[in-house]
C-alpha cells in the first residue's frame, strides 16, 4: 500500500512544526499556580538570591574556597553581574508592570528568584562544556506566602566567542530574566 506524497509531506510538516513549537518554549516547571496574577499585577523585583546554591554539584562556598584568590574575586564580580543582569532584564520588560519599591498588597507581589544550581562549564580549545543555570522563582504576597512558584533553566554554550564562565553566567541570568517576565505575562489572567 503506497501513501500519497502530499499526505507524507503534510505529516512531515506537522511533525516538524510540533517539534519546533515545543523546542522553542521556555523550559518552565510549574510548582504552584494560584491564578492571582492578573494583567494589572505589579511586581517588586528582589535581587537574585544565592541561598543554598550548588556549583558543579558542591555548595557555592566550597566551590569558591577551592579556587585561587584571583578566581574568587572573578566569581564575586560574576555573581554581582548575574544579579544586575537578571534584575535589569525583568525590570525592562515592557509587558510586565514593575515598581522599584513600595508596599506589597492585594495586587503587588515580590518577585523572589533563587539560583539553585550552576553547572559552570568550560572552554579548553576543542573540549567544551556548556554552562547551565537553574533558578526557582517565587511570587510572594504581603503576608510572605508563596502565591506562585516556577523553575526555569538556561543553557549557554561555551566556545571561542563565549569562553569565560563570567560571560556565560551573565548571559544565562539575562536569559532567565526574560523567561521570568515571559512566563509571568503569559500566565496572567485578565
Amino acid at each position: 500500500m503506497s501513501t500519497h506524497p502530499l499526505r507524507t509531506l503534510t505529516r512531515a510538516f506537522l511533525a516538524l512544526s510540533l517539534t519546533l513549537l515545543f523546542a522553542c518554549q521556555p523550559r518552565v516547571s510549574v510548582v504552584k499556580q494560584s491564578g492571582r496574577i492578573h494583567s494589572d499585577t505589579k511586581f517588586v523585583v528582589e535581587p537574585l538570591h544565592f541561598d543554598g546554591t550548588k556549583i558543579d554539584g558542591v555548595p557555592e562556598a566550597q566551590w569558591v574556597a577551592n579556587k585561587p584568590e584571583d578566581q574568587r574575586k572573578l566569581w564575586e564580580e560574576s555573581r554581582a553581574t548575574m544579579i544586575a543582569a537578571y534584575g535589569e532584564r525583568v525590570k525592562n520588560d515592557s509587558a510586565l508592570r514593575v515598581t522599584e519599591e513600595g508596599p506589597l498588597g492585594p495586587n503587588t507581589f515580590a518577585l523572589r528568584a533563587n539560583v539553585e544550581t550552576i553547572e559552570a562549564g568550560f572552554f579548553q580549545g576543542i573540549v567544551v562544556k556548556e554552562t547551565e543555570v537553574r533558578i526557582d522563582v517565587r511570587v510572594v504576597d504581603d503576608q510572605g506566602a508563596v502565591v506562585d512558584e516556577f523553575r526555569l533553566r538556561s543553557v549557554v554554550p561555551a566556545g571561542a566567542t563565549n569562553p569565560s564562565i563570567g560571560g556565560r553566567v551573565r548571559s544565562a541570568a539575562t536569559d532567565l530574566g526574560g523567561k521570568t517576565a515571559t512566563y509571568l505575562t503569559s500566565h496572567a489572567s485578565s
